[in-house]
């Protein structure tokens, strides 16, 4: 068997249309006698959107489906299989994926399935679906879909979680053919260390306690246990140099890097470890105008890249982010 090229084909983006601004966020915090506005100015937060009643993970996530489709300019009835990322899943049972085959009209997707790895799930999504479809000849198109609704797992006087994060959904069409020349999916790294496991959990009573009633709800809800972060950028720098270096590129060859869009200044202080000093051709960051979405967060970042004509056809790019516990993930693509 040749080998099986991975492109990306088209991205779609939704985020629901309750904007909320620092003035709202500030508010609600002197309310409770918290202060935030220095952590905003840190992970450079300005905007962010919140779903209304009505919204979920699901809904979102037919509506950026629906978009990559159109981009990608196939119809549901092509794609071969279903990939759904969530850390909150609006059904457990049947699956979101199922639920999307039905919702879109996905009748010849037979493959489907959902996925958690939290804040890297959609990179790790990428690379599951691209090596599965790389040694599957029957996988041909494929659609891979993250989507989060933080606002119905953080709890509101949580400073870190609440000021900043936001709901979304972003899904990318990936088609897979034989040709030549290598391009599309071309490798992936990871790093774990599991010391940090209690750091972030959700839901914080464990789902064997979900139903008891004399829990508390915050004790429900997602719990952020403040830990200190600063490891961040010594850790994906080495992940960033140890993938590509597999495969034969220098630093100098990439030429943008999505990273996960929680903080600006650990994408910023990785960059300055790999020795990047062409910032605003090297970076896209768009957590200040939709906040952190959790695994969405890096392929937001790519829409808005390929919108505004940073990255093309033939860019090599690097997608990076963190899951609570914790674990880094990385991947690399040619578009």
């Amino acid at each position: 068997m040749g080998y099986r090229s991975v492109v990306l084909k088209g991205v779609g983006f939704y985020h629901p249309a309750h904007k909320v601004c620092n003035d709202e966020i500030f508010q609600h915090f002197d309310s409770i006698g918290k202060e935030v506005r220095g952590l905003m100015k840190h992970l450079c937060r300005e905007e962010r959107y919140f779903a209304d009643e009505g919204e979920n993970t699901l809904t979102m996530a037919l509506e950026s489906s629906e978009e990559a489709i159109q981009k990608a300019g196939i119809s549901p009835e092509e794609l071969d299989m279903i990939v759904f990322v969530s850390e909150m899943p609006e059904y457990l049972i049947p699956t979101c994926s199922l639920k999307l085959n039905h919702f879109l009209g996905a009748k010849n997707a037979h493959t489907l399935m959902d996925l958690n790895q939290n804040c890297t799930g959609m990179i790790s999504g990428l690379d599951f679906v691209s090596r599965y479809m790389q040694n599957n000849k029957k996988i041909t198109k494929a659609l891979l879909v993250g989507s989060i609704l933080n606002t119905g797992m953080i709890r509101p006087d949580c400073t870190i979680t609440y000021s900043g994060s936001a709901d979304a959904s972003v899904a990318i069409i990936l088609e897979a053919s034989e040709e030549e020349k290598i391009t599309g999916f071309l490798d992936s790294a990871y790093y774990t260390d599991s010391n940090y496991h209690n750091s972030i959990t959700f839901p914080g009573c464990g789902f064997s306690n979900i139903h008891n009633s004399e829990i508390d709800l915050f004790d429900k809800k997602l719990i952020w246990n403040p830990f200190d972060f600063s490891f961040l950028a010594d850790g994906w720098s080495k992940l960033i140099r140890e993938m590509i270096g597999n495969q034969g590129y220098e630093v100098s060859d990439i030429d943008h890097f999505f990273f996960s869009q929680f903080s600006k200044a650990d994408a910023l202080n990785t960059l300055e470890l790999l020795g990047i000093t062409d910032i605003d051709n090297k970076l896209t960051f768009v957590g200040d105008k939709y906040g952190y979405t959790g695994c969405t967060s890096p392929f937001i970042a790519l829409y808005d890249a390929i919108e505004k004509g940073k990255v093309s056809e033939g860019s090599l790019i690097v997608f990076i982010s963190v899951a609570a516990g914790y674990s880094m993930s990385a991947a690399l693509m040619r578009l």
